[in-house]
């Protein structure tokens, strides 16, 4: 308007700020779109290969995996053999494992999935795995010995020359599995699929670093950083040592029980021997028992020949060591040396068993005093059974042969000798694996009987027997009612020893009891009227005033009646009763398959009309019976069961220093407490033990006694003392058992003519029974006879029965 002065303002134009906003959106576009492409970008690789990878490690994992489990298996699936063997390759391309060649040879193939059944593993480029495996660890054909000190035949480097694998003999691996990932060079691999893997058997064209397998090590090259580069080598690997299998191998009931079996029979045999074999000089001492002690059962054998290795043997006819700190002298020592370890006690060595000599070096085997002692005289001590958490720890076992006045019989030694009566066909041997079956013929009253022809000394000895049983079927008809009861049980039964034969001499009994009385001799019978039993019913049957559930029970004199003074069994199994009423009602019978159980039985004879004090070597008018069911550790008869050593110091053991042994005219001298002339008493306070004695607890209280002047010597120890025990010149060994009434310490009282002196004391606790009961001396019973004994009913849907193994019964 003319006359105004007023300012101008431009208008924004709508098209051109349009154009810088879209301006504006691409910018900020591309910017977050190169943020996003810096977070997730690829570091090596990738992600689609990092995936890729992932899988090629899962395979191998799981073919690590499926291979330790067929070796730790594998006798679950091939009876008669040893734990560990892996499978031969694939070389068909069928994923079946097939011949392995020449024994020893390392080879290399297809992983044979089918075998280890598990589907077809790949890798990243969809291969299938390959697999390279150590000719000593393949299943066939076997290598000489094998076990967990066995070599793999592999040291595996990467394509740099660092060694992953195999530094040293022991962690060479027994295989090792192999991707072989994309085509590389000159490899040529057809693409046209005809088996599940596909492709030729041509380790080159999938694999760059197998090296040449023979018999001795291959140095087998996988992928390394620069070789990934490079194109020149991208197999990958995983490998399986001895330790990855036996580590799982070792976690094994069976195992354990295997090396158990292996001591056992050896310490059964050799104990048996009045004259035990001297230690051999080579193969660490073991040459000559084995020999003497040769395996039956295939199993057995199997596990002898490629375990005997970790055997050690030291002692013979001369020989006087101890084991644990016991009392008693053992003529010999049988050890297992356990699994390879890095000691930490002298001698602090590694201990490696690759070579000749290292495996014929003892101490590459023995841990602490044993790898020091051995094989001198001494005192070892070790574990008694095998942990497979202390699997390093040496297993000792004492052996004492057979001493004069002792008697042995054994499944392992003497079950041909046995003899079967009842109605046959209740009783079936099997020679090869040392066991009995009584079971029921289905037709009939009669039980079935398996006698022992050895008569056994029993006045003025020791008895110790175990066993083993399983019954055939399960059967819970005590709690639930709802199948027909599969009584009635078995019973192990001694009986009198003084029944004339007509050739002048003594016989096993020829005849068995009823199924009602579990096959033993009943009350007229005239071997069971004077007899010793210990019952496992597993039928109520009330004429015997049976509980309402199975129970063990010692009864005598051919009566299985709880009426009289059997006394009905109780659920207080604890060695305060004569019989045990088990919970669950159906125990070893158990559902749906019965469970392997053991007894234990000891019979002390020499003792007072309570059974507070025995001593066999006085002859008594009682004898104390005490019955162990599914004990632990128990099944060594040498010696009672018992617990640890009461005695703290060792001092007041083996007297190797001043104690705090107490009395005039009592001295330690020369590793024992020696006496001069006078009737004073010697005395060890209670604070030397780790408890005074204790009411209700039975201790086992053994000593050495050598005499220089006759005389008599008593043994006291909680409120309980023996009768004189007259010495004449020389040594003597005592084993007593005491039941404290008070807190009396343990105590020696010499009369005034006795000079001598005592070593070796040792106090141990005996180890709480199910049952114990206080029986008669009957003068008929001083020699007796023995049998298992058993009688079952027939039910509509199959016959009970029960099967024995591993028995031993020895006297001393």
């Amino acid at each position: 308007m003319p006359g105004h002065n007023l300012p101008y303002v431009r208008h924004p134009n709508p098209r051109r700020q349009r154009q810088r906003g879209v301006a504006l959106l691409l910018v900020l576009f591309v910017v977050i779109t190169l943020g996003l492409a810096f977070f997730f970008r690829p570091t090596d690789t990738s992600s689609a290969n990092s995936v890729r990878e992932r899988l090629t490690e899962d395979s191998l994992a799981q073919a690590k995996d499926a291979l330790i489990g067929f070796a730790a298996t594998y006798r679950d699936t091939h009876p008669n053999q040893v734990f560990g063997y892996l499978p031969c390759t694939d070389t068909d391309n069928d994923g079946v494992a097939d011949t392995c060649g020449l024994k020893d040879v390392s080879l290399a193939g297809r992983l044979p999935w089918k075998t280890l059944g598990i589907s077809a593993l790949r890798d990243s480029a969809s291969e299938c795995l390959w697999y390279a495996l150590s000719g000593r660890a393949k299943d066939t054909p076997k290598t000489d010995i094998f076990n967990w000190d066995t070599l793999g035949q592999f040291i595996v480097q990467d394509a740099s020359g660092a060694t992953l694998a195999g530094a040293v003999a022991h962690d060479r691996p027994f295989a090792v599995l192999l991707a072989p990932r994309a085509v590389l060079g000159v490899q040529s691999r057809p693409s046209t699929v005809i088996t599940e893997c596909g492709g030729t058997n041509v380790s080159t064209d999938y694999l760059e670093g197998l090296g040449v397998l023979g018999t001795g090590d291959t140095t087998l090259v996988v992928a390394s950083a620069d070789s990934l580069r490079s194109g020149t080598n991208n197999d990958s690997g995983l490998w399986i040592t001895s330790k990855d299998i036996f580590d799982r191998v070792k976690q094994r009931s069976d195992f354990k029980n295997d090396v158990e079996a292996l001591l056992n029979d050896l310490v059964i045999c050799l104990n048996s021997m009045a004259v035990i074999p001297a230690a051999s000089v080579t193969n660490k001492g073991t040459d000559n028992i084995i020999a003497a002690c040769p395996t039956v059962s295939p199993t057995k054998t199997s596990f002898s020949s490629n375990w005997k290795e970790n055997l050690l043997y030291a002692g013979g006819p001369s020989g006087i060591f101890t084991v644990n700190s016991g009392a008693a002298s053992c003529k010999a020592v049988l050890i297992f040396g356990g699994e390879r370890a890095n000691r930490t006690v002298a001698p602090l060595v590694p201990q490696t068993r690759s070579t000749i000599a290292e495996k014929n070096d003892p101490t590459m085997y023995l841990e602490g005093v044993n790898a020091t002692l051995f094989p001198a005289n001494g005192a070892y001590a070790g574990a008694t059974l095998f942990s497979p958490s202390a699997a390093s720890a040496d297993i000792v076992r004492c052996i004492t042969g057979l001493p004069a006045g002792a008697t042995q019989v054994s499944f392992a030694q003497n079950l041909p000798s046995f003899t079967s009566t009842g109605a046959i066909p209740t009783v079936t041997t099997d020679t090869t694996e040392k066991t009995v079956v009584i079971s029921d013929n289905g037709s009939g009253t009669a039980g079935g009987c398996f006698w022992s022809p050895t008569r056994i000394p029993l006045d003025g000895k020791t008895l110790r027997a175990y066993y083993e049983y399983q019954f055939s079927f399960a059967d819970t008809f005590a709690t639930s009612g709802a199948i027909a009861d599969r009584g009635n049980g078995f019973t192990f039964q001694l009986v009198r020893g003084d029944i004339p034969n007509g050739s002048g001499g003594f016989s096993q009994p020829d005849t068995c009891g009823t199924e009602s009385n579990l096959g033993a001799l009943n009350t007229s019978d005239i071997w069971g009227s004077l007899s010793y039993i210990v019952e496992t019913d597993i039928r109520r049957n009330a004429s015997q005033n049976d509980p309402s559930g199975n129970h063990t029970a010692i009864m005598i004199n051919g009566s299985l009646n709880h009426s009289g003074s059997g006394g009905t069994p109780t659920t207080a199994c604890n060695g305060t009763t004569n019989g045990c009423l088990f919970n669950p009602a159906n125990t070893f019978e158990e559902s749906p398959a019965p469970l392997t159980h053991n007894q234990r039985i000891e019979i002390h004879t020499g003792c007072n009309s309570t059974c507070t004090r025995c001593d066999p070597k006085i002859i008594g008018t009682y004898a104390k019976i005490s019955t162990w069911v599914d004990c632990t550790d128990c099944n060594d008869v040498v010696a009672d069961l018992l617990d640890s050593e009461q005695i703290t110091l060792q001092a007041n053991r083996d007297f190797s220093a001043p104690g705090d042994w107490s009395g005039t005219n009592w001295s330690v001298v020369s590793n024992s407490l020696n006496h001069t002339v006078g009737a004073t008493p010697a005395s060890l306070p209670n604070s030397a033990l780790t408890a005074p004695p204790a009411t209700g607890t039975s201790y086992r209280i053994d000593f050495v006694i050598d005499t220089t002047t006759a005389g008599a010597i008593s043994i006291a120890f909680g409120g309980n003392s023996t009768l004189p025990l007259n010495q004449s010149v020389g040594v003597a060994s005592y084993n007593l058992q005491f039941d404290p009434t008070s807190a009396t310490p343990l105590t020696l009282t010499p009369d005034a003519n006795w000079v001598g002196n005592i070593s070796r004391v040792s106090v141990k606790p005996v180890r709480p029974p199910k049952i114990n009961r206080c029986v008669v001396s009957n003068p008929e019973m001083s020699q007796v006879f023995f049998g298992l004994t058993g009688g079952f009913l027939s039910t509509p849907d199959t016959v009970q029965g029960v099967t024995f193994k591993n028995l031993i019964l020895r006297t001393d």
